[in-house]
């Protein structure tokens, strides 16, 4: 069952100590909090769409649905922001000698969609 977010829906695919598997719907413009895991890295595999994850406030890698796989370390600030409609996955996975804990998430903001014309404007008309 899908749960709703501040900017798009998100899917659990799999669960368990290990491995936590997402399928999330990003709308054009929608970006998630600025936020770090202390215990888990991430990895984000574009299906569809253009996503931008923006990492310790001043990198941004672009992943298309032909660009491969972004990881991010446990630990690491990130953020992602929607260039257009996205579908991806996302993969959690424990840190060695912890489990997956879902309340795991540190975060510095909230998500939502851009209300900035000059980004909406371009990116979603």
């Amino acid at each position: 069952m899908a749960k709703t977010k501040p900017w798009g829906t998100t899917e659990t695919l799999h669960l368990d100590d290990r491995v936590h598997v997402e399928r999330i719907a990003v709308k054009c413009g929608g970006y998630c909090s600025r936020h770090y895991h202390r215990n888990k890295c991430n990895a984000f595999w574009v299906l569809d769409g253009v996503l931008a994850v923006i990492i310790d406030g001043h990198e941004t890698v672009y992943l298309g649905a032909h660009g491969g796989i972004l990881s991010v370390p446990a630990r690491q600030v990130h953020q992602f922001i929607a260039m257009s409609a996205v579908e991806a996955i996302e993969v959690y996975r424990a840190c060695p000698e912890t489990a997956i804990d879902l309340r795991d998430i540190h975060r510095f903001s909230e998500g939502g969609i851009t209300s900035d014309p000059r980004v909406h404007d371009n990116l979603c008309s």
